[in-house]
């Protein structure tokens, strides 16, 4: 099983709101695969953003309809 954990958090950036840190867990501790920041009124959310974190990093592949991944198997994400 995959398990993907992303926390938002407020960006410091200018002209940005949203700071999206995605992470893989692999045997309890969470790997780093990347940030973005994002505007709220811009994207399709802070989820989507994750999954594409992800599938940037090459963990998993983007769904077609740009919102999560593909599901194969057991693949978990996970908001904190």
């Amino acid at each position: 099983m995959k398990t993907f954990l992303f926390t938002k958090s407020p960006s410091r950036k200018r002209g940005m709101d949203m700071e999206v840190m995605a992470y893989r867990m692999k045997h309890n501790d969470p790997i780093y695969l990347g940030s973005e920041h994002y505007q709220q009124r811009a994207t399709k959310g802070a989820y989507a953003v994750a999954c594409n974190i992800i599938a940037e990093a090459g963990e998993a592949k983007l769904a077609s309809d740009g919102y999560g991944l593909k599901a194969y198997g057991d693949t978990r994400v996970i908001e904190l």
